[in-house]
C-alpha cells in the first residue's frame, strides 16, 4: 500500500464516520446512545480503515471484529446506504438482534409493500410474507447493490450460487435460505420483474454417508 492509499484510506474513513454521525444525529434515540454509537463506528474504522480491506478478511475474523466493538449497527448502515456491498456469507451469519433487514425495509418501504400486497394476493400468511419481502428480500437487495426494480434472473442466479458457495451457512440455513429466495423470485415473476417462471431446484442426491454426516447425534449417526 502506498502512502497515496493509505491517505485515501483515511481520507474515506473520515468521510464514512461523519456521514454517519448525521445520520445518527437523526435517530429518535437518547444522546448518550447516539454518542456511543459513533464512538463505536471510530474505534471500528481505527482498526480497519479501508473497509474494502476488511471486507477481504475470513468471515469468522469479521464476525469477531464486529463483536469487538460491538459495531454490526455501523456496518448494517453501511450496507443500507450503499457504501460497502457485502457477501451472503456475512449477511446470512449476523447473530440475532442485528436488525439489518428491518433497518434497509424501513430504508425501502415502497419495495417491501409491493412484495407483501403480492404477497397477500396469493394467500400467504403474514409470517411467510414477512420472510420474504423484509428478510429475503433484503437480503438480495445488498448483497446484489439493487432495488426491487432493477432485479433480474442472474442476480437470482449469482445470489444463489453464493448462497451454496458459502462454507459458513449451515445445511438447514441453506435450505431456508434457498426456500425464502424462490419465494421471492416467484414474486418477482408475478411483478414482472423477472421474465420466465421460477423453478424450484432441488438439492442434489446424497449418499447415505452424506446424509449421515448431517447428524449431529453420534448414536443416531
Amino acid at each position: 500500500m502506498t502512502a497515496l492509499d493509505v491517505v485515501t484510506a483515511a481520507d474515506r474513513s473520515d468521510d464514512l464516520l461523519d456521514s454517519y454521525a448525521s445520520w445518527v444525529a437523526t435517530l429518535p434515540i437518547q444522546p448518550s446512545v447516539r454518542q456511543d454509537r459513533v464512538w463505536r463506528a471510530a474505534r471500528f474504522l481505527t482498526a480497519h480503515p479501508d473497509i474494502e480491506v476488511w471486507m477481504g478478511r475470513p468471515t469468522p475474523a469479521r464476525l469477531a471484529d464486529l463483536h469487538r466493538v460491538r459495531a454490526w449497527p455501523f456496518v448494517t448502515w453501511l450496507f443500507v446506504a450503499g457504501w460497502v456491498r457485502p457477501d451472503l456469507e456475512l449477511v446470512a451469519a449476523k447473530p440475532g438482534g442485528v436488525d439489518l433487514p428491518a433497518a434497509w425495509a424501513a430504508a425501502n418501504a415502497g419495495d417491501v409493500e409491493r412484495v407483501a400486497a403480492c404477497g397477500v394476493g396469493m394467500g400467504w400468511s403474514e409470517n411467510w410474507i414477512h420472510q420474504v419481502a423484509v428478510l429475503a428480500l433484503s437480503l438480495v437487495a445488498v448483497v446484489t447493490g439493487k432495488t426491487l426494480a432493477v432485479l433480474n434472473d442472474a442476480d437470482f442466479d449469482t445470489v444463489i450460487a453464493e448462497c451454496d458457495r458459502a462454507a459458513g451457512i449451515s445445511t438447514s440455513a441453506r435450505v431456508r435460505l434457498h426456500t425464502r429466495i424462490f419465494a421471492l423470485r416467484h414474486i418477482c415473476f408475478q411483478l414482472g420483474v423477472c421474465d420466465p417462471p421460477p423453478r424450484m431446484a432441488g438439492p442434489s442426491a446424497r449418499s447415505a454417508a452424506e446424509h449421515a454426516e448431517t447428524i449431529r447425534q453420534l448414536d443416531i449417526r
